[in-house]
C-alpha cells in the first residue's frame, strides 16, 4: 500500500485562487467551482472542501478537476497555482510568447475581418436601397447583391475558421 499525501500548501494555494476568483467576478468562487465540477445539492461546497483539504484522505481533486477549475480562472490564478505545483517538483513556468503573439495574431486578424464586413454591409444595404429605388431589383442587381452576400458569408467563414483555429 502506498502511503497517501497531499501537501497543504499546494491546496492551500488552490483555495485562495478559488477565493480570489470568486472575490474578482463578485461570487461565491466555491459554490461556482463546485458547479462546474458538476457538484450538487446542499452539499456541493463541502465537497469541494472535501477534495481540497490536506487532512482528508479519501477525497481528492482529480487532475481533470484541477484543469476545469483552472480553465474558468484568470491567467494570474492559473499562474499561481500551477507556479505552486511545479515549484514542489523543483520546475518553474515560463508563458511562451509564440503562444501571446498567435493569440494577438487571431485577435488582429479577427478585427480587421469584422470591420470587412461591416463594410461589406453597408454596401449591401447601400445597394438594395438604391437598386429599389424604381421598386424592381433586376437580373444584374440581384447577381451584384448577392455577389456582395458571398463575400459577406466568405469573409464570416474566415473568422469562424481563425476562431476554430485558436479553440484547437
Amino acid at each position: 500500500m502506498h502511503n497517501i499525501y497531499k501537501d497543504p500548501f499546494l491546496y492551500d494555494i488552490i483555495k485562495e485562487n478559488i477565493t480570489a476568483f470568486g472575490k474578482k467576478n463578485d461570487i461565491n468562487g466555491v459554490s461556482y467551482m463546485a458547479e462546474v465540477l458538476g457538484l450538487c445539492g446542499k452539499t456541493k461546497n463541502i465537497q469541494l472542501y472535501k477534495r481540497l483539504s490536506s487532512n482528508e484522505t479519501t477525497k481528492f481533486i482529480k487532475l481533470d478537476e484541477l484543469l476545469i477549475m483552472l480553465g474558468e480562472m484568470d491567467k494570474e490564478e492559473q499562474k499561481s497555482i500551477l507556479d505552486a505545483l511545479v515549484s514542489k517538483f523543483g520546475f518553474f513556468i515560463k508563458p511562451t510568447p509564440k503562444a501571446d503573439e498567435t493569440i494577438q495574431a487571431v485577435e488582429v486578424s479577427m478585427q480587421i475581418g469584422v470591420l470587412e464586413i461591416q463594410g461589406m454591409l453597408g454596401l449591401l444595404a447601400d445597394e438594395v436601397v438604391a437598386d429599389l429605388e424604381d421598386g424592381v431589383i433586376d437580373e444584374k442587381e440581384a447577381k451584384r447583391i448577392k455577389r456582395i452576400a458571398m463575400d459577406m458569408r466568405k469573409q464570416l467563414r474566415a473568422i469562424e475558421n481563425k476562431l476554430d483555429e485558436f479553440i484547437g
